[in-house]
């Protein structure tokens, strides 16, 4: 099987308890991505309606339970990352925005790519209970989001549309515009 979602929950779990423990906040994953808890959040969200063999979903579900418990144990370890990486990525989202504003023709096209910064996002405000520092700044983004986005279909693969509905994830129903 060669679900890189899979493959990278797979690999991230039983890194998780050492990568909490350390002080980096984007750790290094042999032949992967690097690992944050919101790579892992969006990762497990990505194959909930995916079919896998029987076996995957054994796999899934025991890893599931590794990393519920290794939050429980680690949660206040976990909740400062959640927090360092609702930081690191609203900077780099926001970036990505102030290079779109002031060259729209130019970074436009980036967006499906780019986006999944601010799905991430929305799983970390999830996870830490939609209190932040940053809730003010994120607002003000995507209000200005809303003013360029041209509302349409879903931008990424169709198979992960169940994943992500329209009304909490409305920033990946759409196009901007390049104007």
């Amino acid at each position: 099987m060669e679900n890189r979602d899979y493959l990278f929950y797979e690999q991230g779990v039983p890194e998780l308890q050492d990568y909490l423990l350390s002080n980096e906040l984007y750790w290094n994953l042999t032949g992967q991505d690097r690992l944050t808890i919101g790579g892992l959040l969006l990762a497990r969200l990505k194959m909930e309606h995916v079919i896998f063999p029987g076996a995957e979903w054994d796999t899934i579900r025991n890893l599931d339970d590794q990393l519920g418990e290794i939050k429980e144990h680690w949660m206040i370890a976990w909740n400062n990352k959640v927090k360092r990486e609702i930081g690191s990525r609203l900077r780099l989202w926001s970036e990505f925005l102030s290079d779109y504003w002031s060259s729209p023709d130019e970074f436009a096209d980036g967006y499906t790519q780019e986006v999944k910064k601010r799905v991430i996002l929305k799983l970390l405000e999830i996870e830490i209970g939609g209190k932040f520092p940053e809730q003010e700044q994120l607002a003000s983004l995507d209000s200005r989001l809303h003013t360029k986005l041209i509302p349409g279909r879903f931008i990424w693969p169709d198979d992960q549309v169940e994943n992500f509905n329209e009304t909490e994830y409305w920033f990946l129903y759409g196009s901007l515009k390049t104007k």
